[in-house]
């Protein structure tokens, strides 16, 4: 199943696929942002005319931390090009600068934003996690006075379809299809969830041996224990 909506996705289109984003993310929870980078990317590529393969023209970092050694730096900013296997990276290039929220002043930042006015081939996204409206602000501000940055946001999923996200997940084992999917909805209104927890909250069904019936699963969901959100995962491709 999908994260995203096909009616979300189709807001990037042959007219704006290029603009460089700002992609503002919830502070926690999965929202499947990857999936729009996904399809950005493909738009760009069939814009260009873009004959190299698509994983040469996708890129997803998080921007090194304000105190990192320069040689880090360094890397980031050869990425594209070893991603490009030495060729003319054209593709999208999205950053994570959430660290950089408050900070739309330091050197470090300016360095890239230089860059991105640089780089005109490349489309950027640049990524914040943050719910606090004056920082979003303040960092549109800002990019807006290197490139022209289109806003978008990802909201976290509603409950509906978190429900239906994890009902194909353990469909093929719950005996009352009606009565588990009322069930898993009334879980995930409790709290503003994103897809990292119905992931887990799946793992931890089958490896608790859920047994399909409703009263184990009330009984398995008393006593699961959200994990750290796993939010931000490209981070662990970044530096």
């Amino acid at each position: 199943m999908d994260k995203l909506a096909l009616e979300f996705l189709e807001t990037c289109n042959s007219d704006n696929c290029c603009f460089d984003n700002l992609l503002v993310l919830p502070s926690d929870g999965d929202v499947g942002f990857e999936e729009y980078i996904d399809y950005k990317v493909e738009k760009i590529i069939k814009k260009k005319n873009i004959f190299s393969p698509p994983e040469q023209h996708k890129l997803i970092l998080a921007y090194p931390e304000p105190d990192a050694p320069d040689a880090i730096f360094n890397l980031f900013f050869e990425s594209p090009s070893v991603v490009a296997k030495n060729d003319h990276f054209r593709g999208c290039f999205a950053i994570d600068v959430t660290e950089y929220l408050g900070k739309t002043n330091h050197h470090r930042f300016k360095t890239l934003l230089n860059y991105i006015g640089t780089n005109t081939d490349i489309v950027f996204v640049l990524i914040v996690c943050t719910d606090n409206e004056l920082y979003i602000m303040d960092m549109l501000n800002t990019v807006c006075q290197y490139d022209k940055f289109r806003k978008v946001t990802i909201t976290l999923p509603p409950p509906e379809y978190l429900c239906k996200y994890t009902m194909e997940e353990i469909s093929d084992v719950a005996i009352d299809v009606k009565e588990t999917r009322k069930i898993l909805l009334g879980y995930f209104k409790e709290n503003r969830y994103g897809y990292d927890v119905a992931e887990f909250l799946v793992i931890y069904l089958k490896n608790a041996g859920y047994n399909g019936e409703t009263e184990n699963l009330k009984k398995l969901l008393s006593e699961f224990e959200n994990p750290a959100h796993v939010t931000v995962q490209y981070k662990k491709i970044g530096f």
